[in-house]
């Protein structure tokens, strides 16, 4: 009995080791399989990272390539790809298609050689255009300006570069082709020139005009107190060239030595002045000694302090004018004479027919013995009256055919 219960004892413990030898190994084998679902599920989430930097990267190239490709219609940029053995583009964009007045597919379809895109080009560019093709060389990027006619018919200016690629052999294969519509710069360019040239034209009659009028005008800078701009007129109106005048005018002192010395007095009452005078006559005296009349008119700048900065200086020599306008009132007074000359006339009829009458009486009544000295005294007095009379009227006549002669004043 107790054998028995001893072995009993013994199985049953024989079974409990072997029960807990195959926990174990089933503890080991269910952690090993969880060591594997981690790596398979670390595995499965780096395959799912790298497909979504896959996707993120391949949206990055796509938003890249639409970016360029509005790009190159803003700059009107087009490519193609030249293959040297076939004549003819096998890659071209929708951009140089466009260009070119042309679908893509229809670009590809009509450009079938290098003569027939020569028919694009227009017929004064064409040997220019050969002349570039047959100097581009490998590694080597060359650039073409020419016009080609659209299927439109609009010409458009072009700009073209070229690169030629080969293998190792040597062996030219294709050429890269970049091509730019560059129409509305030509336009601007030639605008840009135009407007140039206009303003060349306005400044040469500008300067013609000022000339002509004896006119010129100088920038007065009232910081520094002197010429800070001077025009060869206004210098040439003194006699001086204009870096002459410069150099020996620095200052205001200077400059009141141009002014003549009966006039120095007007002038600077003239810049003193805070009223807005329009203009100045006076007289200049000219390196050379001659007196000249001027009019002289500035405009004030003033500065973001509100304070007077320069001023716009405006000279006229008027000598000849003020000459000439001279003699028109002088001519006028003749002419005004003239007319006068009937009742001039009768005004000295007047007189001297008084005397004519009071000299015969005198005459007449000189041998008669009654007459006194009175009455040959009241006959030569009435003479003498007659006399001053026509006297007055030759005297008026004179002041009013007297030639002016006016002195400068402030207006």
């Amino acid at each position: 009995m107790a054998d028995g219960i001893k072995g009993l004892h013994l199985n049953m413990t024989r079974d409990k080791s072997t029960t807990l030898s195959s926990v174990a190994k089933l503890k080991n084998a269910l952690a090993t399989a969880y060591q594997r679902i981690q790596v398979l599920e670390q595995a499965l989430a780096g395959q799912e990272q790298e497909n979504e930097q896959q996707k993120a990267a391949l949206n990055a190239m796509a938003q890249s390539e639409q970016f360029l490709t509005r790009c190159a219609e803003i700059v009107q940029l087009g490519y193609a790809v030249w293959d040297i053995g076939l004549d003819r583009d096998i890659t071209v964009s929708e951009e140089l298609a466009r260009i070119h007045g042309e679908t893509k597919d229809a670009y590809l379809e009509n450009v079938s050689s290098t003569e027939k895109y020569l028919e694009y080009v227009v017929p004064e560019d064409r040997q220019k255009y050969m002349d570039y093709e047959n100097e581009v060389v490998v590694d080597k990027m060359e650039d073409i300006e020419y016009r080609i006619t659209r299927t439109d018919g609009e010409i458009r200016h072009l700009k073209q570069y070229s690169a030629m690629s080969s293998r190792p052999s040597g062996q030219q294969v294709e050429s890269l082709i970049v091509i730019q519509d560059i129409t509305e710069q030509k336009r601007t360019e030639r605008r840009f020139e135009e407007s140039q040239q206009a303003l060349k034209d306005s400044k040469v009659m500008l300067a013609t005009t000022a000339a002509l009028a004896h006119m010129g005008y100088a920038v007065w800078d009232y910081t520094n107190l002197n010429y800070a701009v001077v025009t060869e007129e206004y210098a040439g109106i003194f006699g001086y060239s204009k870096e002459e005048f410069q150099s020996e005018f620095a200052d205001t002192e200077a400059d009141m030595m141009l002014v003549h010395p009966e006039d120095r007095h007007l002038y600077q009452a003239y810049h003193d002045s805070g009223e807005e005078i329009p203009e100045f006559e006076y007289r200049i005296v000219r390196r050379d000694g001659d007196v000249r009349y001027v009019i002289e008119r500035y405009d004030n700048v003033v500065d973001e302090l509100g304070q007077i900065s320069r001023s716009l200086v405006t000279i006229q020599d008027i000598t000849e004018t003020k000459l000439v306008n001279e003699h028109l009132i002088q001519s006028s007074k003749l002419a005004t004479l003239g007319e006068m000359a009937t009742g001039l006339v009768h005004e000295l009829n007047q007189p001297l027919n008084v005397i004519r009458l009071a000299v015969e009486n005198s005459l007449l009544r000189l041998h008669d013995s009654d007459l006194g000295p009175e009455y040959f005294e009241k006959k030569l007095k009435r003479i003498g009256d007659q006399v001053v009379r026509a006297a007055a009227i030759m005297d008026h006549l004179r002041v009013f055919g007297r030639e002016a002669s006016e002195p400068s004043e402030l207006i």
